[in-house]
């Protein structure tokens, strides 16, 4: 696979190869605390940016945020951490593969990813083992757009029964028998992206579980409609 030198840019020729991956980020409000982080990763990224959002609606986020997506797509009421997180990827496929791009990275959005110079390494590895998807179950998906939403659209995620969202990933990606490797190293993703789950590590900082970031992660809360 090519090495990326971190210490230069990638070349004209490999920030086009870069442009055809959209990265969908899928989020819910109790990460607004972390987007900026993300977002400053993301800064320069040659391809669209997909924001999947488990929600309403999208009027509580602030201009400077929205702008930096290429789409914003929302599931129309906040469902959870398993089934939301489901939707959101479902609903950022489909917005992804309206564009002109041939891959997708998936991530949430709190967890920026400073080297993702190294996708043109992800693209490598596809090619090599000759697959079709990188993952690290929901976490973390790279792959070919088009077959991840026939994946996703096999079946209504909105009328499924509550599971895990990495057991219904398991499910279809056998069931479709989607040529994939998965990598549940976190350390393999850090050295290889640059990602580092901000929520976590926060809370690990200042002696809280993780579930104590999403209680204050929220920071332009829904106003009560005036009547």
């Amino acid at each position: 696979m090519n090495e990326i030198n971190p210490a230069h840019l990638p070349t004209e020729n490999e920030r086009k190869l870069i442009s055809k991956v959209a990265i969908i980020l899928t989020a819910h409000p109790r990460q607004q605390k972390w987007w900026t982080s993300v977002l400053l990763s993301l800064e320069n990224y040659p391809g669209p940016l997909i924001l999947s959002y488990d929600d309403f609606d999208v009027k509580m986020i602030p201009d400077d945020i929205a702008r930096r997506f290429s789409r914003i797509v929302c599931n129309g009421k906040p469902y959870g951490l398993a089934k939301g997180e489901l939707i959101c990827i479902r609903n950022g496929l489909r917005a992804a593969n309206e564009l002109d791009i041939d891959y997708i990275l998936k991530l949430g959005f709190d967890e920026p990813v400073w080297r993702w110079r190294n996708i043109l390494r992800m693209l490598d590895e596809l090619k090599e083992y000759d697959i079709d998807c990188i993952h690290n179950l929901t976490r973390l998906i790279f792959g070919r757009a088009d077959l991840l939403l026939k994946a996703f659209e096999l079946y209504d995620v909105v009328t499924l029964e509550n599971k895990p969202a990495e057991a219904h990933f398991r499910g279809i990606i056998k069931e479709l028998n989607i040529k994939n490797r998965g990598n549940s190293d976190y350390d393999y993703w850090r050295s290889l992206l640059g990602v580092t789950h901000l929520q976590g590590e926060y809370a690990a900082n200042i002696g809280h579980q993780n579930s104590y970031s999403w209680r204050i992660g929220e920071l332009w809360p829904r106003k009560k409609e005036v009547l």
